[in-house]
């Protein structure tokens, strides 16, 4: 689309969101197999499975976060913008505050998926600002994918506020939103920065 986009930046992106992307596809099968309601914990074949998806899923989601940062850092910079820095350091306040809110007046256990909600979510965020300060996203489209992965991650949040009040399939599918989110927009982000190049 004559962006001027670095191939090589643009393409290790999408190649970091394909692999988010997969990564949440078997998070969301270790999910299902290990928390599916009135059944026995997995045994067997199936509890490998189970674990194999547990393990490929962490290191599906550490390659594509440095292919995503790499990527960013790769693209040019044509337009100012936060620097990477910045954006996580408001990641950072973000998950303090999260915490506290969370922990306190909805006392709710914290567990790592609260460190995934905002973690993905800035990464999600400093891909944004990265695509902008590049000149391939226009600032109403920018504006645009920043108001949907907020709302994505506003429903995970209640999700994970949720989860231990419910249980059988509303934990199960509780549980599950947030997975689904992350594939849906790591899908249609690698979608959008493919046809930017």
């Amino acid at each position: 689309m004559g962006t001027g986009l670095s191939m090589d930046g643009a393409g290790q992106v999408v190649g970091g969101h394909a692999a988010l992307a997969a990564c949440f596809a078997l998070y969301l099968a270790w999910w299902c197999i290990f928390f599916r309601p009135g059944d026995a914990r997995p045994q067997g074949a199936l509890r490998a499975v189970g674990i194999g998806c547990i393990v490929a899923a962490a290191v599906l989601g550490a390659v594509g976060v440095a292919l995503c940062c790499a990527g960013m850092a790769r693209l040019p910079r044509r337009i100012v913008t936060l620097a990477n820095w910045q954006v996580a350091l408001m990641g950072v306040v973000a998950y303090v505050a999260l915490f506290v809110i969370t922990t306190i007046p909805f006392d709710r256990e914290p567990t790592t998926e609260l460190v995934i909600i905002v973690g993905w979510a800035t990464l999600e965020a400093a891909t944004v600002n990265a695509l902008y300060g590049a000149g391939a996203l226009g600032p109403g489209a920018a504006l645009a994918l920043l108001l949907v992965m907020l709302a994505l991650a506003a429903a995970s949040l209640v999700c994970y506020v949720r989860f231990y009040d419910l249980s059988g399939w509303a934990a199960l599918i509780d549980g599950s939103v947030p997975l689904a989110c992350g594939i849906a927009y790591a899908i249609a982000l690698a979608v959008v920065v493919a046809l930017l190049r």
